[in-house]
This record gives C-alpha cells, structure tokens and sequence, in this order.
C-alpha cells in the first residue's frame, strides 16, 4: 500500500505514484505518445491528487465522442 507512511530509518518517508495514460491514434509516433502521457500524468499531479484527470481538462481532445 503506497498511501501509508514507510520507515527508513530514523527517517519517515511518503511514497506517491503518479502516471499520464493516452490513447493511440492513428498516425501518432512514439515521442508524440511520450508527450502526450507527461502532459496528462502533470496535469493530474497539478489539479487532482490520487486521481483521474479527464481528457478536456488536459487540454486533450475528447477521443470518447
């Protein structure tokens, strides 16, 4: 469980998690995948901790429609 505080020591540490997701699009190379999940993944650190950050908040298209 990455939530709960962890000992090291004499020191106390807090371990978080943080991942962008993207879908793939036709057409799309690699490094503009890469740029698109770091985009998503500091989005969602910056607007919601320990959650989801739907696409049009990131300024993503809506690949749901």
């Amino acid at each position: 469980e990455l939530s709960r505080p962890y000992r090291l020591g004499s020191v106390t540490a807090h371990i978080g998690v943080s991942v962008g997701v993207v879908e793939s699009e036709h057409g799309t190379t690699p490094e503009e995948l890469v740029r698109r999940a770091d985009e998503a993944m500091y989005a969602a650190k910056s607007r919601r901790r320990n959650g989801p950050v739907p696409p049009r908040q990131r300024g993503e298209l809506d690949l749901a429609r």
